[in-house]
């Protein structure tokens, strides 16, 4: 078994698609208007979709999905600056440092820079 996709259930799925679309600087992967907006993943890993209440699963809540970055200031800059709300920021010594926002869309969001080794 493997993890596929991650997906987050917006009432508005076309504005967040569109958030994501500048905050991952990636075109979708497959985009269907109001209904489904899907990111390809990292090499091998899942992909990241952005879908509408009415086509997410009943009752679909939460997922926080991580993003690996090479400068976490750098990128939470660019979340903030694109509508991302800053929750905490947090070192976690030699396991390197986190930063946890909410999207537009309200989901918490966060960002890991891997220590240097």
């Amino acid at each position: 078994m493997k993890i596929h996709s991650i997906y987050l259930a917006s009432p508005t799925p076309d504005s967040l698609g569109d958030f994501y679309e500048r905050f991952l600087e990636q075109a979708p992967q497959f985009s269907v208007p109001g209904t489904w907006t899907q990111f390809k993943g990292g090499e091998g890993g899942a992909a990241l979709a952005i879908a509408s209440t009415a086509e997410a699963a009943p009752g679909a809540v939460g997922a926080v999905p991580v993003f690996e970055v090479s400068d976490i200031d750098t990128a939470i800059a660019k979340a903030v600056s694109l509508g991302g709300t800053l929750i905490n920021q947090r070192d976690m010594g030699s396991h390197g440092k986190t930063a946890s926002f909410r999207d537009p869309g309200g989901n918490v969001i966060q960002l890991l820079q891997k220590a240097a080794r």
